[in-house]
């Protein structure tokens, strides 16, 4: 039978009926009971989604919660408190901030792979005439708010009256954005993402917000001078440091083999100048080579006769001095230049300050210094022949060379005769 002024009320195939108590009066085929002192009226509360489908699918739990604007009672005219109903689903909850009466939560029970979201139908008793606000919640199966509608306007229902609640707007909900310190983006551009930038304070649910800071490693500053700033920067692990690294000293002078060539710095082929950021360079000397090119068992660095890695020989070394070489063109060898202290002196260079040292033809003979048989040696500063064998009569006396008494063989630089 249908309930008292419920005769025009159509309810969907899924309908689901509740009783409170003395409260609500069990839907379902009973006439009025002669017992019951209470106005009737009924409320039908319908939940309403663009896609019911799709919203039963994203929850496991529906609750009606109704918000009485005033206090429910039973039917010796007690409000009711927070807690269950005893023998139903039905429990009373803390109402809206600012009440200080409990609002009523209605389970709603539904198939999972229902298409229409059932009604719920509701006697309320002794509480006629009220008024009442509505809201549909839906939960995960782990108990989180998945789908929601909006508070409905108040409503009234009064004695003898059916009213139909609809509650629209029952849509899941869209899944929050990350806070912006979990998100993965740098989103204040200072280089730093979501836990190493100093503004999120270790704390994934903070916004990432405010840029740049006061620490070394979030000033955007280049405090170290290596031409690295902050999270380009090696020595920065995060922006919460405060030390950007030592004041950067380049590749070229800071002392290290970077490269491993076995080359330091500017003694580095692959360095140009001191300020040079790299001293790795492809290079074809033989002491940059990676080769033994002389035999001795070391190579390019290693080997004593490579003065650096620009040296492209790495064969011995013997001094000018020991090379059997006219080394600075004077026409003397080795130790018998006059640039030559001793056979390990590795310059020949003098400063040519005698006859047979000085470049010059002085004699006249289309002979110099060294090729000049009237040089004996770089010290002579004669390069003339001796007077005794240079067909001139040099004392004056009317005899020449050896005919002369002053001169006992041709060496000798003087006709005088003995004892004049």
């Amino acid at each position: 039978m249908t309930p008292q002024g419920a005769s025009t009320l159509s309810r969907p195939r899924a309908a689901v009926a509740a009783a409170v108590l003395s409260l609500l009066l069990a839907a379902g085929c009973n006439e009025p009971d002669s017992t019951d002192d209470g106005p009737k009226a009924w409320l039908d509360i319908r939940v309403l989604s663009s896609d019911p489908a799709a919203t039963l699918a994203e929850i496991t739990t529906l609750d009606v919660v109704m918000h009485p604007l005033q206090p429910l009672v039973d039917t010796t005219g007690t409000p009711y408190l927070e807690g269950l109903v005893p023998g139903t689903v039905l429990e009373f909850v803390a109402g809206q901030e600012g009440t200080t009466y409990p609002d009523l939560r209605i389970p709603v029970a539904f198939n999972v792979d229902a298409d229409t979201i059932p009604t719920v139908a509701l006697d309320p008793g002794v509480n006629v005439p009220f008024g009442l606000q509505l809201i549909a919640l839906g939960y995960d199966d782990e108990g989180t708010l998945a789908a929601t509608s909006p508070w409905t306007s108040p409503q009234s229902l009064g004695e003898g009256q059916v009213l139909v609640a609809e509650i629209a707007g029952f849509e899941v909900l869209e899944e929050p954005p990350l806070p912006t310190c979990s998100d993965t983006f740098d989103n204040d551009l200072d280089g730093w993402v979501d836990l190493e930038d100093p503004d999120c304070g270790g704390d994934p649910a903070q916004p990432e917000e405010g840029g740049f800071g006061a620490t070394e490693c979030n000033d955007d500053l280049d405090n170290d001078g290596d031409g690295r700033v902050d999270s380009n920067d090696p020595d920065c692990a995060d922006g919460y440091s405060d030390d950007e690294g030592e004041p950067h000293v380049p590749a070229c002078s800071d002392g290290e083999d970077n490269d491993l060539d076995g080359w330091i710095d500017l003694d580095d082929p692959g360095c140009a100048d001191p300020e040079d950021e790299n001293e790795s360079a492809a290079s074809s000397n033989q002491c940059n080579d990676g080769a033994d090119n002389d035999g001795d068992g070391f190579v390019d660095s290693a080997d004593p006769e490579c003065e650096n890695g620009l040296d492209d020989s790495e064969a011995p070394v013997i001094p000018a001095c020991d090379d059997g070489l006219d080394n600075d063109g004077d026409t003397w060898i080795d130790l018998a230049d006059p640039g030559c202290a001793d056979a390990n002196d590795d310059n020949e260079a003098n400063a040519g300050n005698s006859e047979c040292t000085d470049g010059l033809d002085n004699d006249g003979d289309s002979l110099t210094d060294a090729l000049d048989p009237d040089c004996a040696d770089a010290a002579d500063d004669v390069e003339a022949p001796p007077a005794c064998n240079d067909g001139v009569d040099n004392d004056g006396d009317g005899w020449i060379d050896l005919a002369d008494f002053g001169c006992p063989d041709l060496l000798d630089d003087s006709e005088l005769d003995p004892g004049t």
